[in-house]
């Protein structure tokens, strides 16, 4: 198996299933309730921003 190269955080495996998660939970969401939406999605978006900024930083340390 041939190694890819990197040019990004966008190109990390984590980073692109991270990317479908955050979809597929965005699917689920659409069945809940209205009242329980915004709490849940509010949370979700939170969590997929703290998951993306970690990868970014760690990418940029490792390159400096």
């Amino acid at each position: 198996m041939k190694a890819q190269r990197i040019e990004s955080f966008e190109d990390l495996e984590v980073y692109q299933k991270l990317c479908q998660l955050h979809l597929d939970l965005n699917k689920i969401s659409l069945q809940f309730p209205q009242f329980e939406l915004y709490e849940l999605g509010s949370g979700w978006i939170r969590e997929k921003r703290s998951f993306s900024e970690e990868i970014r930083l760690f990418q940029e340390m490792v390159q400096n």
